[in-house]
């Protein structure tokens, strides 16, 4: 009997029972006893049928007590799932809420940070088209702030970028071998105007027994230093900024040729409220308003840093904190390098610079220019015409163009841009490398795109693509390349 009131009425049924049996016995008790055995057996017979009545409704009793005590504890098992779910879901809806917050908190930071370098570069353009007479010197400081305004929102395109595949775990790093000294350096010199406006003292130290030359992602350890040293010098008025590089003694890593690094970046700055330091390092989030309103930024810096530390096999943190200043610490594990023979950058560049002069002067050299964007494609004529009067530019301005214009003939170097209408950069490249199967000539192409990242870069040079430069196209840049595949090819 499983069901509680089939239960409860059995047992009404059997207590019925039992009074009826009762009184039959008090029935019998009240006639005169004699020893007649059919009354004493139905006596014996009643009061054993009335003792098995009587257990069975005790124990259904105890039965029900336990299944109603069962009950009551799945009714208090379930109650307490409940409360669970709705704290859970009150929880869920606050990190919700915070985080929408953020994210809001930060559109709005990043809509700032995007209109106020574009409200000085429309502003500045608006004065140089449209005012009659304007000073050279007013002229050049209106065409500084464009240039200027135009790398800023660069930084900001890219940091938008890096998040964007950090959160999708897409980025990854690309390993090469530097002097990590002079890679320091690099950084720290790009922070001299700011150190010598803002008039602080400013010192790199690296430990002595930090190797010369390490492999690492030198990009990706520039992005980090240049996050910290950038905020160390933004939010420092008076005082100093140092930058300190420790070796890391693990004997794991020195039996593997590998070295774990902390670099740490100090400041005698505004220094950061203990409440909020646990924002630091959450993507999407700054310290606080005021700061964005006082210093601007996006808060992504340091969310970036910490992705790639990780990436790195370390970790990034901050360290002795006071009103007074900041530490932030990173640590890094790289890989020990030879020190390679090999001329400094500067070197190699004027030695590719001086060999395609030799060259131009000697002959001129036909670059196809293939780019859907009118605007973009005469910038790259006259950039390209102001390197060298040898160089002839040929204009296309999509697939099926350039490849009219290689099949005429006469076509030297091909320049050209990946993502275009009708026939893009890819189908272009792979009709061009089948023509040449056929006639054994190989044109080199120089590939223009705005997607920066390695994984399409690898697919510019699978295609078939002899060098690649991204978008927006740096002068010295495009001037570089163009030096080393007229030293290579001509």
């Amino acid at each position: 009997m499983d069901n509680k009131d089939d239960q409860l009425e059995y047992i009404k049924q059997l207590e019925s029972q039992i009074e009826e049996l009762k009184k039959q016995i008090g029935s019998l008790d009240e006639k005169p006893t004699s020893p007649i055995p059919s009354v004493s057996v139905a006596l014996t017979s009643a009061k054993e049928e009335l003792q098995l009545k009587d257990e069975k409704a005790s124990d259904l009793k105890e039965e029900n007590a336990e299944k109603a005590k069962e009950l009551k504890d799945e009714n208090d098992i379930v109650n307490a799932d409940l409360k669970l779910e709705v704290a859970l879901a009150t929880a869920v809806a606050k990190v919700a809420d915070s985080a929408s917050a953020a994210k809001n908190m930060f559109l709005a930071n990043v809509g700032h940070e995007l209109r106020t370098p574009l409200h000085d570069i429309m502003g500045s353009v608006d004065i140089l088209l449209n005012k009659k007479e304007i000073d050279p010197k007013d002229q050049k400081n209106y065409l500084d702030i464009i240039d200027q305004k135009s790398k800023d929102l660069l930084i900001l395109v890219n940091d938008l970028l890096d998040i964007s595949r950090i959160e999708a775990g897409k980025l990854t790093l690309n390993y090469e071998t530097v002097k990590f000294r002079t890679l320091v350096n690099e950084v720290s010199k790009s922070f001299e105007d700011e150190i010598k406006k803002k008039k602080i003292r400013y010192r790199v130290d690296i430990e002595k027994t930090i190797p010369r030359c390490l492999t690492i992602d030198p990009f990706r350890l520039k992005q980090i230093l240049t996050n910290l040293i950038g905020n160390a010098i933004k939010f420092t008025d008076k005082g100093s900024v140092v930058v300190c590089a420790t070796k890391v003694f693990n004997k794991e890593f020195e039996s593997n040729n590998k070295i774990e690094l902390e670099i740490s970046v100090s400041d005698t700055g505004m220094g950061i409220p203990k409440h909020q330091q646990p924002q630091l390092f959450k993507p999407f989030s700054q310290v606080q308003d005021l700061t964005h309103r006082q210093y601007g930024g996006t808060g992504l810096g340091l969310a970036i840093s910490k992705r790639l530390a990780e990436m790195m096999e370390g970790k990034i943190w901050l360290e002795d904190n006071t009103p007074k200043g900041a530490r932030f610490c990173f640590t890094m594990v790289a890989h020990k390098a030879e020190e390679k023979k090999t001329y400094p950058a500067l070197i190699e560049d004027r030695f590719f610079e001086n060999r395609a002069k030799e060259i131009l002067n000697q002959r001129t050299i036909n670059i196809m220019v293939v780019e859907d964007d009118k605007a973009s494609l005469d910038i790259l004529k006259v950039i390209i015409n102001e390197k060298s009067k040898n160089l002839i530019v040929a204009p296309a301005i999509d697939g099926h163009q350039a490849m009219e214009i290689y099949n005429a003939g006469n076509i030297d170097i091909i320049l050209t841009d990946i993502q275009m209408p009708f026939m893009d950069g890819f189908a272009m490249i792979q009709q061009i490398r089948a023509i040449e199967q056929k006639t054994g000539k190989r044109t080199p192409i120089l590939t223009m795109t705005a997607s920066a990242t390695p994984a399409d870069k690898e697919r510019c040079l699978s295609a078939g693509a002899d060098f690649y430069i991204t978008k927006p196209v740096i002068r010295e840049d495009l001037y570089k390349t163009l030096d080393k595949m007229i030293e290579k090819f001509f």
